[in-house]
């Protein structure tokens, strides 16, 4: 991060007055009433709301950006950001720190820690004031992740036709780990990706395409496991606990409104698990608007995830207790679930906004949702979120 401060002036120099400091955060609160359900914004927190309980962590952050120039066409940006994190604690962390150089237009290319560049209508992923609702949909996004990575991007926007054609190219390693069940962590850190999309607005439409490759890591105790597996006799089981050193593809195609009061988009994704681990694809769709009503904006959404449900038997004696731990493995990989989501969000003023939203959740094999008690049938169950948002 030195190297953000400490970087040879070239071309003009710029003025240390230009710099800018500003901060945003969220308060929210969560609450729902399922037994056995910790509700989670998105894989990377270990914990969730739990049943009856209010929860102020799920969706509280705070910030700070610090941003300026270093010559005309050189700037620094550092941003630091305290939430839930992988480790269980509040500590902040760099979300952003790095060098961007500025071509002509739009055109840039950055370096250092980074955002992957995920939601379509909305460049700020951890910004509440930013985005429309209280949390991105789980089903699209909350298992899109580590976000954050040390690497590159370049984004080259030229005219095209009477619209603007944009493409951005991100690549380096992912840093974070994901909780996938409880007590069992992914380790994604230092695995490296590639990801880019290409995107075309005209007028009040924007359509866009995107894909990423990245590479798996290998989840606690699977290791372990898969011995036991081995050395009993179920080695297509224990093959297809062996995340490690696998990779996933994931393909998304989207178009997006926003004109005058309302805005909406229709986004589909797919994710294509390079292993036989989690057995086949993972399904994405979700579908939303919103319309501005003065300083109220209510806004509406349904988002769907589904996959088959192909387990690859132990081949092991039907009363043996290994079975059961090869099938919850292999379940945790699987999604089928559904939300639908009312909410609204209302301008105080233009720094501080406060929303109200209501999901109904339909799940059979629960995404990013922590099942700590697995129930025999199918989970039907609201979630109440109320959040402030404010930037400085």
């Amino acid at each position: 991060m030195a190297a953000l401060v400490f970087v040879p002036a070239a071309g003009q120099a710029a003025s240390w007055q230009d710099w800018q400091f500003n901060g945003f955060g969220t308060l929210g609160g969560v609450y729902h009433h399922e037994d056995g359900i910790e509700y989670r914004r998105d894989v990377t927190q270990p914990h969730g709301a739990q049943s009856g309980k209010l929860d102020l962590s799920t969706d509280s952050s705070l910030g700070g950006q610090l941003s300026g120039p270093l010559t005309d066409k050189l700037s620094a940006t550092l941003q630091l950001v305290s939430k839930l994190n992988d480790s269980n604690n509040w500590n902040p962390r760099p979300t952003w720190a790095f060098l961007k150089y500025q071509f002509e237009g739009d055109s840039s290319v950055r370096v250092g820690r980074l955002l992957l560049d995920l939601q379509m209508r909305s460049d700020s992923n951890g910004i509440g004031y930013a985005n429309t609702p209280i949390r991105p949909a789980l089903e699209m996004y909350g298992n899109i992740r580590p976000e954050v990575y040390d690497g590159v991007d370049v984004t080259l926007v030229r005219p095209l036709g009477q619209g603007l054609g944009r493409f951005k190219l991100m690549a380096g390693d992912l840093y974070g780990d994901l909780t996938l069940a409880p007590g069992a962590v992914l380790d994604m850190r230092h695995k490296p990706f590639i990801s880019g999309y290409l995107e075309y607005q005209q007028g009040p439409w924007t359509g866009r395409f995107s894909a990423r490759h990245l590479a798996m890591g290998d989840a606690t105790g699977a290791a372990e496991l898969r011995e036991v597996l081995r050395q009993a006799g179920a080695a297509d089981a224990a093959a297809v606990l062996d995340s490690a050193n696998q990779t996933i593809n994931f393909y998304g195609l989207g178009v997006a409104y926003d004109e005058g009061n309302l805005q909406g988009s229709a986004q589909y994704s797919v994710w294509g698990y390079n292993t036989r681990l989690g057995g086949p694809d993972t399904h994405s769709l979700l579908l939303e608007s919103s319309y501005r009503l003065g300083d109220l904006q209510p806004y509406v959404a349904a988002s769907w995830a589904w996959s088959k449900r192909d387990y690859v038997a132990t081949g092991l004696a039907a009363d043996n207790p290994l079975n059961q731990v090869a099938l919850a493995v292999q379940q945790g990989f699987f999604s089928n679930q559904f939300s639908f989501t009312l909410g609204s969000r209302y301008e105080l003023t233009p720094q501080l906004a406060v929303k109200a939203q209501v999901d109904y959740l339909d799940v059979k094999d629960p995404i990013v949702l922590l099942e700590t008690a697995p129930s025999p049938s199918r989970r039907r169950f609201n979630v109440y979120s109320l959040s402030l948002d404010f930037v400085f």
